[in-house]
């Protein structure tokens, strides 16, 4: 039976962990390929057909990839294959998996890993019901339905902190907050840190504030109760805890996006539209909005910039002619009915016709149509083939 020495030994495991990270090295340089090779595409409006093209020659270059390390010794690392695998068509969105290999021979030891690379035309930021790129700190029992990130710490208590009618009021401990996918399954309900040990948790204390650590527990994986904490504080089982560098999470400013948005509504179709006009109106948009959201509605009700809609169109109701009534007054309430529902129906057309950004001014529970709920926006031949249609 042949015997390794102390010294062999060790040389043997630092080879293995040289190998491992020439392996690692090996999946980062072809999904930096992968990504050089899509920078610009948005999945959403390219081409299916295009992009399996796109992605069924990635493996032809693979041998062009360079897999280098500074560690001096025998070694041997390269990308193996870069293939991919299928297309999952959803409800709204469409998934491209990809599956990478590499593999790296360090001093006789090898090391072979595998990654798999989905590409997805849903944007990820929208997968997020609650973001932070330093710490995000949950006081109370939130239902969080989507997925949810923190950039340093994650801090949960079940101390829920609350203000009403603009009123402190007393912190009640409740329930621990419960992170849960979105109604459309395009968010399965995760909890992407930074690592396992950066999720913090309190229980039954005052609710966790900025710059506030004490009495604070770390979750983690030594943890013997690990899998039944994650369960009580966020409930969740374990595979729902994701590692997510700060450099891979996508963030939006949505209220720079709404902006930006309400600009180009109220100077689309404007002969006076140009880029230094909405810079201008975003400025005015900006100020506006820091006085609050009822300067903001203020200043859009008063607008001469879009036509105003003071309410949605109300459906005329029959009069009824009394028991005595004569022929002539039944014809009479006959006739202003058929008048009234005339000026409905034009009402509706003129809805219908639309080809510019209108306010409505009201309540959004007024916007029913027949009963219904005004929830359709049609948009114009001509404005659907402009980059900027009218909101």
């Amino acid at each position: 039976m042949q015997r390794l020495g102390g010294a062999q030994r060790t040389e043997t495991k630092e080879s293995d962990v040289q190998s491992l990270h020439l392996a690692q090295k090996g999946l980062s340089e072809a999904a930096a390929y992968i990504q050089s090779q899509l920078e610009g595409l948005q999945l959403q409006d390219v081409d299916p057909a295009q992009l399996q093209t796109i992605l069924q020659g990635l493996d032809k270059h693979k041998s062009s990839l360079k897999v280098t390390t500074e560690l001096e010794a025998a070694m041997n690392g390269r990308v193996e294959n870069i293939e991919y695998k299928e297309k999952i068509v959803g409800n709204q969105s469409i998934k491209y998996i990809i599956h990478i290999g590499a593999s790296a021979m360090v001093n006789g030891v090898q090391r072979k890993l595998t990654q798999q690379i989905t590409l997805e035309s849903y944007p990820d930021f929208l997968k997020y019901a609650f973001g932070s790129e330093q710490t995000l700190r949950l006081n109370g029992a939130p239902l969080l339905q989507g997925n949810i990130y923190a950039g340093d710490k994650l801090v949960v208590t079940d101390t829920a902190k609350y203000s009403y009618g603009g009123l402190k009021q007393a912190e009640n401990i409740r329930l621990f907050p419960t992170v849960s996918a979105n109604s459309s399954a395009t968010a399965k309900g995760e909890v992407h840190v930074q690592s396992v040990d950066s999720i913090r948790y309190t229980e039954g204390a005052t609710a966790v504030t900025e710059g506030v650590d004490d009495g604070q527990f770390a979750l983690s994986e030594g943890n013997r109760d690990f899998t039944n904490i994650q369960s009580k504080i966020l409930h969740i089982t374990p595979d729902k805890v994701k590692i997510k560098e700060q450099k891979k999470f996508v963030q939006i400013n949505v209220e720079e996006s709404f902006i930006e948005k309400l600009a180009q509504a109220l100077l689309a179709q404007s002969p006076r539209d140009s880029e230094t006009a909405r810079k201008n109106l975003r400025d005015e948009l900006r100020l506006k909005n820091k006085e609050g959201t009822a300067a903001l509605n203020t200043w859009l009700t008063g607008s001469k910039m879009v036509e105003h809609i003071p309410g949605m169109p109300v459906v005329p109701v029959k009069e009824q002619p009394e028991t005595y009534a004569t022929p002539e007054r039944i014809q009479e309430l006959e006739d202003r009915y058929k008048v009234e529902m005339k000026v409905y129906e034009g009402e509706l057309e003129q809805l219908g016709k639309l080809d510019a950004s209108i306010v409505f001014n009201g309540n959004v529970r007024d916007m029913l149509v027949d009963g219904l709920d005004y929830k359709q926006i049609n948009y114009t031949p001509a404005s659907q083939n402009t980059t900027n249609p009218p909101g």
